[in-house]
């Protein structure tokens, strides 16, 4: 799931969900700069699981995958059946072009495979990883099988009408 904020509440461990979407208008005006390396770098590791709160065991863990800049949307995911010691790929996907504008590895540490895994991952601005119009997929893999996958849909914002009658002049 994608949304614009995930919350979690720090006594409880339940997630707020808030904005989900699965379609991005850019800007006219917007310029991206280029993210310094678009893929995490080898060995670099994304994000380790962490039991949760207070040691107990409720059946539930959540993963917090570094930290986000302001209007970062986030990736929430909720797992179960998962070996201890997995390793998850999250990549962003540009779909016309089949080309990975955004990958990160998760490992996951979990005890009981009945257990539910939670994952909130903060992404970098959409701006920076979908910066044309276009379809893009988040996609969720394990040794290359994709196990789950988020399509997004990417368009252009229309020029306003005195801006598209001073372009024809």
């Amino acid at each position: 799931m994608l949304a614009e904020r995930v919350y979690v509440d720090a006594q409880t461990n339940k997630k707020v969900i808030c904005g989900t979407f699965n379609e991005v208008t850019l800007s006219a005006a917007f310029v991206p700069k280029p993210l310094p390396s678009p893929v995490a770098a080898e060995g670099e590791k994304g994000g380790e699981a962490k039991p949760s709160e207070g040691g107990k065991d409720d059946g539930f863990q959540t993963i917090l995958v570094k930290s986000a800049d302001t209007g970062s949307p986030y990736i929430y995911l909720s797992l179960t059946d998962v070996l201890d010691e997995t390793e998850i790929t999250l990549q962003f996907v540009n779909m016309s072009k089949n080309k990975v504008t955004l990958e990160t590895r998760v490992k996951i540490s979990c005890k009981d495979r009945l257990q539910t895994v939670e994952l909130v991952v903060p992404l970098p601005p959409l701006r920076h990883i979908a910066n044309e119009p276009g379809r893009f997929s988040f996609d969720v893999l394990w040794n290359t099988e994709i196990l789950g996958s988020h399509r997004v849909h990417v368009k252009r914002a229309d020029p306003e009408p005195d801006q598209q009658s001073n372009d024809k002049g």
